[in-house]
């Protein structure tokens, strides 16, 4: 059902809720007016069936042009300019104020406020509320203008009842519309704020990574300072601990370089890019720094792994401690 739903009257994000809703009109409207030309036929009034014979052609050709060549306000503005043109020659060949028309018309009130731009709403509703006015003020000052076209009470009867119905199915049709797409929305919502959320929670995990891989090669580094400014040392001496300085500058910068890069790629989830790896070969700057912190603190560090193992791996997860 879903699946024709968005055949017949197009899917979001491309076609807006009031591109939908006015699809749909289009459709239920030729529908309607397709039945209305065989009832009016039936009533006797030949020139309100011709004339709903060619709204009945615009609702069609407002549809195809909405719905398949994206021209939604085009279609907006000429769909109720028809509708309204429709209107009050309705008004004129069908008994006015004693049949149906003023039921119509506030059908039109509640699709105009459902499918026009907000920035036409003031244009199209006052319009609704002349022309209404226009009309019975016509009437009134000119009562045999407009005659009784009902044969009988029977017929005036029908008529009304036809109408009542047609414009709760437009109001059922318009509403659910609606209340699908606020449900849809919603979903879309509650969808993005639990992806936010667990963005966030990345977001602090990689935050704690980094501050922890960080902390002990800037303290290192700190130390060696400490030592080149507090001691006086021989010039063996300093140029040992300037090398020492300029590796363990060299491998905290390409450490914090590899977390950054592989934290800006975990930004929008935890994605892992396993790949076949020299083991040794990709702790060798790890390595380096957690050597350089044991010495400080004379703790002896050796390890032992052999050239030739390699692991199925994300290289820049290994690199994490």
């Amino acid at each position: 059902m879903q699946s024709v739903w968005k055949k017949c009257f197009g899917s979001p994000p491309v076609f807006s809720l009031e591109a939908r809703i006015f699809n749909a009109i289009c459709l239920a409207s030729a529908v309607a007016l397709f039945l209305n030309i065989f009832l009016n036929s039936l009533l006797g009034i030949s020139q309100l069936a011709i004339l709903m014979g060619a709204v009945f052609i615009i609702s069609v050709l407002c549809y195809y042009f909405s719905r398949f060549k994206m021209k939604l306000n085009s279609s907006i503005i000429t769909y109720m300019i028809a509708t309204n043109i429709l209107i009050v020659v309705n008004y004129k060949y069908n008994s006015g104020i004693n049949g149906p028309t003023l039921l119509i018309f506030i059908l039109t009130y509640f699709l105009t406020i459902s499918i026009v731009p907000k920035k036409q709403y003031w244009i199209w509703i006052t319009l609704n509320i002349l022309i209404v006015m226009a009309l019975l003020v016509y009437e009134f000052q000119y009562p045999g203008e407009i005659m009784n076209t009902y044969p009988d009470k029977q017929h005036r009867f029908i008529d009304i009842g036809y109408t009542y119905i047609i414009d709760v199915f437009f109001i059922f049709m318009i509403t659910t519309a609606v209340r699908k797409s606020y449900h849809t929305e919603k979903k879309l919502v509650e969808q993005k704020a639990t992806e936010l959320a667990y963005a966030n929670d990345t977001m602090n995990k990689l935050f704690s990574i980094l501050a922890h891989d960080l902390r002990s090669p800037l303290a290192s580094i700190e130390n060696f300072l400490d030592v080149l400014s507090a001691f006086k040392l021989s010039d063996d001496e300093r140029i040992s601990i300037q090398k020492e300085l300029l590796t363990s500058t060299q491998n905290t910068q390409e450490m914090l370089a590899n977390l950054l890069l592989w934290s800006k790629s975990q930004m929008k989830g935890v994605t892992v890019n396993m790949v076949k790896l020299n083991l040794k070969k990709t702790l060798q700057t790890t390595l380096q720094i957690l050597k350089t912190v044991a010495a400080e603190k004379g703790i002896q560090f050796t390890e032992q792994i052999n050239n030739s193992i390699s692991i199925l791996a994300d290289a820049d997860m290994m690199q994490l401690k």
